[in-house]
């Protein structure tokens, strides 16, 4: 695998689709659909190669822009919230975590603005 590639699979069901890209300096990951319990080992993936792929290829961010994902139940939340706890975890930080969000869905401005506040420098939230 040569460095510009993503070794992040891509999630295509019914309800729930997830895609990742490479840009210069982030890798950004699209949500779209349903995040609920029947998706939470694919969101698990996501994630876990997520990490894997920032830190290989060492960017600034990784993204995930949930703006068209309009429900994300607690289990996959709490995905999401070990993801952050790993970060801060780790003894240099090698990157941030950024999610772009759509102020339209409540859950979004209510769930984001938690992480943020658990993340502290580590989040952004657009």
């Amino acid at each position: 695998m040569s460095e510009g590639d993503l070794a992040i699979r891509d999630v295509n069901l019914e309800h729930f689709s997830a895609h990742a890209e490479r840009e210069p300096t982030k890798i950004v990951a699209r949500l779209r659909g349903n995040a609920d319990q029947l998706v939470r080992d694919e969101l698990q993936r996501i994630i876990s190669e997520l990490h894997t792929e920032a830190t290989r290829l060492g960017v600034r961010e990784a993204v995930l822009d949930v703006r068209d994902l309009y429900f994300m139940n607690s289990s996959c939340l709490s995905v999401i919230v070990r993801w952050i706890t790993g970060q801060m975890k780790c003894a240099i930080e090698s990157y941030r975590i950024r999610f772009t969000c759509n102020a339209n869905l409540r859950w979004q401005k209510r769930s984001l603005q938690a992480m943020a506040t658990l993340g502290g420098a580590l989040v952004v939230i657009d």
